[in-house]
Parts: structure tokens; sequence; C-alpha cells
């Protein structure tokens, strides 16, 4: 083939920089690219590619609109054999899977960019194009078991692998299906996977991978490359020798995995073949014992390899400059990364980056207490710009050039084998943007109603009971952060299942549940509680989860459907489960409406468990026992315990949290009281003798004497009552 051919290929060049796409049309035509068009957004090179072929893509990541992934995805719906190229700051992972698995992109080229690699990288797309078109795509289609078909058959029947007959045979087979030729012999069981993966090796030249090479597969090789990835493409990171990293594959042949892997994992890459049972089989195997003996550190998602759990951020800062403000600068991909790291590993619930007047800082929230990690309370004001920005990309939705206005977003990033979303929130200052991320921990959506109740077995059967009725409602209130979403998570767990249709109505909707259709709140779309709760109704729900009863117009909707054959779970801002009844007599709900659908009202508090590395026995004063209620013979039969503090709980004492939870269940003789509009205080008495009413004050104090907080913890819950001595 002559390659002159490939200077008269049609390339276009898309990016919104005017400079950026002059200086690469200039490039090309110095190198002799003379057939080069350009345009400043995916949307207008759709409409010039439309009755003009094109050879090679070559986009820009970042643009308004309609980003480089999409494009290159649309243009390839038109044109599917055109090469492509994304002009990429990130060089990422994430970005390296997602466009490979999105848009089949098949090149990258990080800014800045070097003529001599554009022109090369140009020049290795159009030859390896131009080989298909003159081969013909019925000789030589790329896959599986992936040469040249005629001239691998031919290599079968001259080495004596498989008869002409068989051959003739397979070839028929293979127009049937389209497979290619190699993997058709083994579907028909002509060969098995061993031997034409023996035949590949010797006719390729392929290195096999031995048994050696899979006993020996590193911790530090399968860092490099995501089980996701691992298992979508049939492959397995063996070993690393220095920079380069060893790869059982099921086809070397293909560039396009090995490219994305080199810049995945930032090696060279060194491909072996092996069959894809062996391959499989290590995958289950030697990911899941990296996943266990890493699970303390493993790396999120977004991070290659290991990073240190404690940063050096002044050796970071150092080498940060004062004007910089690139968010894929390797520096602050690193400690953004880090940050990110240590919050999730740490058992956070929240970071703040907060700029302050000449320096930056960062505090983390676990369990309801903002502190600060070693290190952060006072950073290089220079830090701020740049991390924000970086954060905002990772978003993929949150706009640089905006800072005077607030902005939101969300970062998904895996963790073990978790998902881990933070819930992103800018907001102007007199100093700069601060940037909340809350931490969703989907697996904190697991937990169990008994895990939530802290194993109360009144509480547990009571709450099940509830919940599976056939209408009705079912309240849980508290103030924000007090666990209220993940105990109506339990709740829609516990019932789910192919018999019955759950609808949430969400703002936001925090964690994916599957097997539950979400809806995302959108007031711009109209989409409210209340008119999202309309249209729920007309989707034959079952069980439907309203995120708040924040108004009237809701309260009352979720009211006539729980009347009307629906069982609703909602939540509330009260202090207390009797005011839930009194809150809706204030929002305009009838009292004969809330005493005929409420069944039971839940309401919560999240408080700091004993830290039980360093729980110890300890003897309170007496009287400060007895201001809460305890019995002389509580006190006189009582073990009672406080944590000592240690470097797992901070030197706190307290570590994790637990529910004080407020039950109250309705009967007769309660609906009877609340529809005659009685108080709340008036409510909870007769409730109280119902026998069907367990305040705050009583669990806070059952799980002092079990144990489980301390007393100045229960404190919190108790009314604490004046003791004479």
């Amino acid at each position: 083939m002559n390659g002159d051919k490939i200077y008269k290929s049609s390339i276009i060049i898309i990016d919104d920089d005017d400079d950026l796409r002059e200086t690469l049309v200039d490039v090309l035509m110095f190198e002799g690219f003379t057939n080069t068009i350009q345009a400043e957004d995916g949307i207008k090179a759709i409409e010039m590619i439309k009755n003009k072929h094109i050879d090679l893509i070559i986009c820009d990541l970042q643009m308004p609109e309609m980003d480089g992934i999409e494009t290159i995805k649309r243009i390839k719906e038109i044109q599917p054999d055109a090469k492509s190229m994304i002009i990429t700051g990130f060089g990422s992972m994430e970005l390296a899977i997602k466009a490979f698995s999105e848009s089949r992109v098949d090149d990258f080229l990080s800014k800045p960019i070097e003529n001599d690699e554009l022109t090369d990288k140009i020049k290795q797309h159009l030859m390896d194009r131009k080989k298909v078109e003159d081969i013909g795509s019925t000789d030589m289609v790329r896959g599986e078991f992936g040469m040249n078909d005629n001239l691998f058959g031919q290599f079968l029947v001259d080495n004596g692998y498989i008869s002409e007959e068989n051959m003739i045979e397979a070839i028929q087979h293979q127009k049937s299906t389209g497979k290619m030729l190699g993997l058709t012999i083994v579907d028909m069981g002509i060969l098995d996977e061993d031997i034409m993966v023996k035949a590949l090796s010797e006719s390729k030249g392929y290195k096999l991978a031995s048994d050696k090479d899979f006993n020996s597969i590193s911790e530090e090789a399968l860092s490099l490359i995501p089980e996701a990835m691992a298992r979508e493409h049939n492959l397995i990171p063996l070993s690393l020798d220095g920079n380069t990293l060893s790869v059982a594959m099921i086809n070397p042949d293909d560039l396009q995995i090995t490219d994305t892997l080199k810049i995945v994992s930032k090696s060279t890459i060194a491909p072996l073949i092996s069959t894809r049972k062996r391959i499989n089989e290590a995958i289950e195997k030697f990911y899941a014992q990296f996943s266990n003996s890493t699970k303390a550190s493993s790396v999120l998602s977004e991070i290659f390899g290991n990073e240190d759990e404690d940063l050096n951020i002044s050796e970071i800062a150092e080498t940060v400059e004062e004007s910089e403000d690139d968010p894929d600068s390797a520096p602050i991909v690193k400690l953004v990364s880090s940050v990110l790291q240590k919050a999730v590993l740490d058992g956070t619930s929240d970071i703040h980056i907060e700029p302050e007047e000449g320096f930056l800082k960062i505090r983390f929230r676990k369990d309801g207490k903002l502190y600060f990690p070693n290190g952060y309370e006072k950073l290089p004001k220079k830090l701020h710009s740049p991390m924000v920005a970086r954060i905002k990309v990772l978003t993929g939705t949150m706009k640089l050039d905006i800072r005077k206005r607030p902005q939101d977003g969300k970062i998904r990033m895996i963790m073990g084998k978790n998902k881990v979303d933070f819930r992103v929130a800018s907001l102007p200052t007199i100093w700069g943007e601060k940037v909340v991320l809350r931490i969703l921990d989907a697996s904190q959506n697991d937990r169990t109603i008994e895990e939530i109740f802290n194993n109360n077995e009144n509480y547990v059967e009571r709450f099940k009971r509830n919940i599976k009725r056939r209408d009705g409602m079912v309240l849980v209130t508290g103030p924000t952060g007090s666990g209220k979403t993940q105990t109506l998570a339990a709740a829609v767990n516990h019932i789910k299942n192919v018999d019955i249709n759950v609808i949430t109505i969400e703002d936001p909707v925090e964690i994916t549940n599957p097997g539950v259709s979400q809806v995302q709140i959108d007031d711009k779309q109209g989409l409210t509680f209340a008119s999202t709760m309309r249209q729920v109704l007309r989707q034959d729900p079952d069980v439907i989860l309203v995120g708040e009863m924040r108004d009237y117009e809701t309260a009352h909707t979720g009211c006539e459907a729980a009347l009307t054959g629906h069982l609703v779970f909602s939540t509330l801002h009260t202090n207390d489960a009797p005011s839930t009844i009194t809150r809706f007599s204030e929002m305009g709900i009838k009292p004969y409406l809330t005493g005929t659908v409420v069944h039971l009202i839940v309401a919560q508090r999240l408080a700091r468990r004993i830290c039980k590395v360093c729980k110890v026995e300890h003897k309170y004063d007496i009287k400060d026992l007895k201001a809460i209620g305890l019995s002389d013979e509580e006190i006189d039969n009582g073990v009672f315990y406080k944590g000592e503090g240690c470097p797992n709980c901070k030197n706190t004492g307290q570590s994790g949290r637990v529910a004080i939870v407020e039950l109250l269940e309705m009967n007769d003789k309660i609906r009877e009281v609340v529809m005659k509009d009685a108080t709340a205080q008036e409510i909870g008495e007769i409730a109280h003798k119902e026998g069907t009413y367990f305040s705050l004050e009583e669990d806070a104090k059952k799980k002092f004497i079990e144990g489980t907080i301390d007393l100045l913890e229960a404190r919190k819950y108790i009314y604490f009552k004046e003791v004479n001595d």
C-alpha cells in the first residue's frame, strides 16, 4: 500500500479554542495534510460531515453544549469507520474508560500538544484505516482471535490443527454468524480454546501466558487496571517490571485496547495471550484477594494506583505557581484525590473546603462533628482556586468560569466494591468559593431494619408490621442529618419485590436503588413534590416514598393517596412523634384525615457511640445517674461505660453513631383523640398509657444502660432532673 495516500485523507478538527484549532490546521498543512476542515463545536461539526466523507476526527474534550465524547459518538453514528482522537488535559483513567466505552475513541492527546506526537499518531491511525480499506472488511475484521482470517485458516490447515473439510465447514458457518474464524472454530467444538490460543501464539508470535505468570499476579499490577475494565475486555494485569506492565488478553492484536491500557496504567504494555476461561478465573480470584487485602486503603477509581493517605501538602504547594489555575495539573489532581480518599477512609460524612483571608482550610465532619485532619488547618491560599476547579471538572456539570453564583454537582467513584458518590455544592464567599462535598456511601443504604433499630425487638416488630400494610402512612421525623433517609431506605429494601410497584419522589436522589422507580424533583421544570405525586398516582403504584412533606399541597395529596389504597412513606421536620400530628394540623390537614391515614410515626436522632477500642467501665456520680431517671436498683446493679480516648476515635472516646428512636404506633383510642384535634402533649400521654408510645428519653436511657452511649451523650435526649443530696 502506498503511504502517500494518507495525505489525501479527510480530517476534521473540532475545538472551541480558535487559536488552538488554527494551530492544529497549520501543523497538518505543513506536514502535507491538505484536506482538513474545522468546526468550533460539535453541532456545527455534525452538520458539516453529513455530506462529506471523514477519515479522522480530532476533537477537544471540553466544549460548550456538547462535549467531545458525545460529539465523536454522534459523528460515528453517521460515519462509523472514521478514526478518532480526543484532546484532553485529564489523561485520567475515568476519562479513558468513559471515552473508550461510550464513543469508541481511538486515541488521546494530552495538552500541551507536541507537534511530532500529533503527526505520528495521525499517520498511524490513517495508515491503519487505509490497511483495512485495502484488505476489505470481509477479509479482515478485528475482534476475538482477530488476525487475518484467510492467513490464519491456512496456518491451521498447514500445521495440522484442523482438516480442510473442517475448515470449509467453519468458513461456511462463519458467514452466517459474522464471528471471527478462530472463535467460530472453538464454538463449533472443532478445537478447544487452549489449543486455539496455542495456535494463535505460534502463528502471530504472541507470548503465551504461563502457569507461573498466573500464579504470581502482583497487587501492584492489579492496582493499575480497574476490575470493571478487566472484566469488560477479558484481560488481567500480571506483573509490573519497571514501567512495563504485562497483561494477559484474549486478543493482543487489538491496538485500541492496548492503547487505552497504556493511558490508564501510565505504563508500556506487554501483551500476552491466554484463554477467556483462564483470564476470567484469575479476575475472580485475584481481584477479590486484592480488594480484601486493601480494603482499608483501596484507591478511588479516579486515582491511578495507590496514593499515600498522609499527603505532604507543603510539597504539593511548592510545585503550584501563584498564577496557576489548572485543574488538570498533576499536583492538584494528586491533592484532590488524596483529600477525597482520606475522607472516605476516615468514615466522614462531609468535606468542607473553606477559603479564608490569606489561607485555605479543609475540615471533615465525622459523627456530626467538624474537625481538622492533620495538616489541613492552614494551607497555602494558592491551592484554593485550582482545587475548586478540579472538583468542578470531576462533576462534569459545574462551570469553571462561574464563581459568583452557587452551583451543584455530583461525583461518582468506586472504592473497593462500593460506589461512593459525592454531592458537591459551591457557595461564593468574600474570600472565594466555599465547597462542601457530602459523601453518599451507597452501602449505608443497605442497612437492615434490625441494624437501624439496634436490634430492639419491640421497635423492629412494630416497624415491620406497619410498612407491610396495603395502605396508610408511615412517617419518619427528625432534624437534618438524623438518619431519616437511611430508615426509609431500610423500609423500602425490606418490602420491595417483583409483586409491588415502588416509586420514590426525592430531592435530590442521593442513592440509586435497583428495582425502585426514583424521580428527581426539579422545580424549574415544574416537578414539585405535589405535582409529581399527582403524576405518580397514575403509574399504578403500591408504595410511594415522598422525600418530605413540605407544604399543605404535598401533605394533602399524600393523605389522599394513603386513603385510596396506597402505602405512603415520608418525612417531616418535627421534634418528636406526637408533634408530627399537630404539625399536619398546622399545615391545614384536617384532624380526621390525619387520624385515619397515619399508622406509625418514628422520630429519631443520631447519637455518638462509645468507641469500642477504648471502652472501659466507669463509675459515674450517683447524683448524675439519678438525674437521668435511673432507679437505685438500676444504679446498684448496673455497669456503666465511657471511652478513654485512643487513635481510633481521635481521642474523643466516641466512634460511630447509633439511632436514638422514638416510636408512636396508632390504635383506635389514639385515632379518636387525634380526630378531636388534641395537643401533642395529650396525644403523647394517651399513647403512653396505651403502651404504643416509646420516647427518645426511654431509648437514650436504655442505650446508656446497655453501654452503647455514655452519660454525656444520653443527657442530650433526657430531661435532666435536679437531684437533692
